[in-house]
């Protein structure tokens, strides 16, 4: 069996806009329920244009195995003004599988289509039919890129990617594609969006960041230019952490985690972790309780460097913590952005951490009645100062049976701090060189530690999994482990505290190429 598995090339259509040719309908995908929640930029125009372009510039790169596109989508007329088709065109990382970057055309209902210099035309299926063409493009995080498609004449459509950072601007040709028949216009709308178009991590926290800037869309070289854009959300997914932010006449699009691996869990005076109310089934959304015995999904929150001593606490469900009012009031798992009032200033004293609100007031949770989470004290004292526990993993040095350098899945993946692997980020994973039952991982520590709960995520794929395991600890002692869950969700073992320095995982029952996306000892 293969390290590597190449997505069908369906799989990069998982999703689109369904836009009418009288407005910008409610962002909703056609297809399955979203794991992370997609923002969009919905625009009108005032006429049809002959040309429609918009900038995109890149601030965070995801980096090229990762499954992010970033789109331009729009419509097509017919000659009466009703919408006859769409298509998009934008800038994907892990374009086709190929571990690369690149830009991708694409119009539903096509009948035929022409490549530009090394670029690939073909159909595709999945969501509607039509044509794509696609070409690799290494664009640089910093650099601004114009996407334009161009009306040739009458329903034939040609797409260019314009390299601006240049002097001279570079064109390049993307390809033509020809669309219906009816298709003679470009419309009097288009959105603009991203998309996570892989399979979701085991936390919200562990989506690849990315962040870009895109310009407002205009057609015939300004001549038409849209008009103030609708900002809407696919708020069905259980992940939250995208963000769509005016900048200027400009307008910032992010989505995953910018501080991946800083996840942490606190308790209160009582020993109790805080605990993310559960709004819909999902972590988060809601307000935080101190009432949690263990390390649980929802007690999980990740700390946002701001710089000058100032964090933000990012829910499990990708959403801030923020207080309420300002302050004075409860705290909720609710905001998108990082606000003022989602905005902590953080301070660490003897193994204590305390948090002060931009109102002056500090969290605090009282140890008795509902425990709940308050913004609303004005010293910290004993119940204002929460334990951070963060996972232990990340200082201990990780030896395995083997792993594979060459496609870059060592060792080391298992404790970066991110749950994930193929089919998404596969080199944030581990894996052994093709061994099975008897294959093991182990932690190791300069100094004694002390340990409570082990937390497993098998490798995200649904065709290989640890089906049994044994954890062993450097007092002797053993533990045995039932199957990890499948999709790579985690696997939690608590049991009473050891003082340790190493802690070993060997495998007894598997199948298919086995190995870890992520390794957490707390």
């Amino acid at each position: 069996m293969k390290v590597l598995r190449l997505r069908n090339a369906a799989a990069l259509l998982m999703s689109y806009v369904f836009i009418t040719s009288a407005g910008v309908a409610n962002a909703q995908s056609t297809a399955q329920t979203h794991n992370l929640s997609l923002p969009y930029l919905g625009w009108a125009y005032p006429g049809t244009p002959a040309t429609l372009e918009t900038d995109l510039k890149f601030l965070a790169d995801p980096g090229p195995t990762t499954p992010w596109f970033l789109s331009h989508q729009f419509v097509l007329e017919d000659a009466n003004g009703a919408y006859s088709s769409g298509g998009y065109i934008g800038m994907q990382t892990n374009m086709m599988g190929s571990n690369a970057k690149g830009v991708m055309f694409s119009i539903w209902n096509a009948t035929s289509a022409k490549p530009g210099n090394g670029a690939t035309c073909q159909p595709f299926g999945g969501e509607g039919v039509g044509m794509q063409c696609y070409l690799a493009y290494p664009w640089v995080a910093g650099k601004t890129y114009r996407l334009r498609v161009v009306n040739d004449r009458g329903s034939a459509y040609s797409a260019y990617v314009i390299d601006t950072s240049t002097a001279t601007p570079t064109v390049t040709y993307i390809g033509q594609i020809q669309a219906p028949v009816s298709a003679v216009n470009l419309g009097r709308n288009s959105v603009q969006w991203a998309e996570y178009y892989g399979q979701a991590p085991a936390n919200c926290a562990d989506f690849p960041y990315v962040k870009a800037q895109w310009s407002r869309p205009k057609g015939d070289n300004g001549v038409i230019l849209a008009d103030k854009p609708t900002i809407q959300y696919a708020e069905t997914a259980y992940c939250r952490n995208t963000a769509v932010i005016a900048s200027g006449s400009d307008y910032l699009m992010e989505g995953g985690n910018p501080a991946a691996g800083n996840r942490q869990h606190l308790t209160n005076s009582t020993g109790k972790y805080l605990n993310q109310v559960t709004t819909n089934g999902a972590c988060g959304g809601a307000g935080v309780k101190a009432d949690a015995g263990t390390i649980t999904a929802c007690t999980g929150l990740t700390r946002i460097p701001l710089g000058g001593g100032k964090v933000a606490l990012q829910a499990e469900n990708g959403l801030y913590l923020s207080c309420d009012n300002g302050g004075g009031a409860g705290v909720s798992a609710n905001e998108r952005t990082v606000s003022t009032y989602a905005t902590f200033t953080e301070t660490l004293a003897s193994g204590k951490v305390s948090y002060k609100s931009s109102g002056g007031r500090y969290l605090t949770v009282a140890s008795w009645g509902t425990l709940d989470l308050k913004c609303s004290a004005y010293l910290a004292s004993t119940t204002e100062k929460f334990t951070p526990f963060a996972n232990k993993a990340s200082s201990a040095t990780v030896t395995a049976s083997s792993d594979n350098p060459s496609t870059g899945q060592t060792v080391s993946k298992a404790i970066d701090g991110a749950a994930t692997g193929y089919p998404n980020d596969y080199t944030r994973e581990w894996t052994t060189n093709g061994e099975n039952v008897g294959a093991w991982i182990q932690l190791k520590w300069p100094t004694t530690t002390s340990v409570k709960q082990v937390i497993l995520y098998d490798r995200p794929n649904m065709n290989d999994q640890i089906l049994g395991g044994t954890l062993l600890f450097s007092d002797g002692s053993s533990l045995k482990v039932g199957a990890l869950p499948n999709d790579g969700s985690p696997l939690s073992i608590s049991f009473t505290a050891k003082n340790v320095t190493w802690i070993k995982f060997r495998v007894d029952q598997a199948t298919g190429w086995i190995g870890l996306s992520e390794f957490e000892v707390f």
